[in-house]
């Protein structure tokens, strides 16, 4: 079956969902946090999924986040022949963005009820969204750089086919508060998908992430990485340091070097190797993430200095 227009006029109206609302990144009817929030506790969201096939059944079961509000680095894409598309890529960080927002939810397929399974519906809002806007809403494929994009994966579901919608922003910050719709699929070939629903205040799940200063050879250049765990010994900064922990991996004030050792943490430098490295940092941990701070010199063809810390960085075999 496809979705009535009773039936939509109903969802609408029970999700609050803004028809109309201004355009690619302007600012409409803007989104306020209370209506978003009615019924829903903060943390929670909700969505609903209509198609001739699957259809959203209640709130998500399973074992996983149900919902997640992360900085997710704005993905590259090239501009396809029908001109559709084409995003440069930019580096997402915990205080800037780009942000998304993942949803997951159980759907059912209607000649298989009652079997239910999970799908996720995930939004990338644009570099630069601001709370106050409503912005257009594409799917992945035609999505061009500044545009929000949705996609939904899980259960057999995707949007390799057209549409468009909406998705206003009430809040953004340390909590998102979000409302959206789209509509997509091509009812001859029986995908097609309304996709309506609403998040409410979910707090700001921060990525691991290092600031620091690196002086080489006198030039001295902020630089801003992720950083995560590569393995349970060793915590990856970027794609240019590498911090070994060896058996030191209690919290605790070390001695950089080379290589780990006692009362040593080892620290690689991939971009400048062979050097002679010496220097310090304080580990701490915040129940399953790490931070610290740092300073460090190295010796060698080319002389380098730096000074910075990371935070946010989730344990090896912690909740992710």
């Amino acid at each position: 079956m496809t979705l009535t227009k009773t039936r939509w006029l109903i969802l609408a109206a029970t999700f609050g969902v803004l028809a109309g609302c201004g355009g690619e990144g302007s600012p409409g009817k803007s989104a306020s946090a209370a209506p978003i929030g009615q019924g829903l506790a903060p943390g929670e969201h909700a969505i609903e999924v209509v198609g001739p096939v699957v259809r959203s059944v209640g709130p998500y079961s399973g074992a996983r986040d149900a919902v997640r509000f992360a900085p997710n680095t704005y993905g590259q894409s090239r501009e396809r022949r029908d001109g559709t598309g084409g995003r440069q890529e930019v580096l997402a960080t915990n205080d800037a963005g780009p942000y998304t927002i993942r949803m997951r939810m159980d759907l059912q397929r209607e000649d298989q009820e009652p079997d239910r399974e999970t799908a996720a519906v995930t939004i990338q809002l644009p570099p630069e969204a601001r709370a106050g806007q409503t912005y257009r809403l594409e799917n992945t494929a035609q999505a061009r750089h500044g545009e929000a994009f949705l996609s939904i994966m899980g259960y057999g579901q995707s949007l390799p086919f057209g549409g468009s919608g909406t998705v206003s922003v009430a809040e953004l910050g340390e909590h998102l508060s979000v409302q959206f719709e789209f509509r997509g699929g091509q009812p001859d070939e029986d995908n097609e998908r309304h996709v309506i629903g609403r998040a409410y205040k979910i707090p700001l799940s921060r990525q691991g992430e290092a600031h620091y200063t690196l002086v080489v050879a006198g030039e001295a250049t902020d630089r801003i990485q992720h950083t995560r765990f590569r393995n349970a010994g060793s915590i990856m900064v970027g794609p240019s340091m590498q911090f070994d922990l060896g058996d030191e991996r209690q919290p605790g004030r070390y001695r950089l070097a080379n290589r780990p050792g006692a009362g040593a943490i080892g620290l690689q430098l991939f971009d400048h190797r062979g050097v002679d490295v010496g220097g310090e940092i304080d580990l701490e941990r915040h129940g399953d993430t790490w931070s610290a701070t740092f300073q460090f010199d190295a010796q060698g063809e080319t002389s380098l200095r730096g000074e910075g810390g990371f935070d946010h960085v989730t344990a090896w075999g912690g909740r992710r």
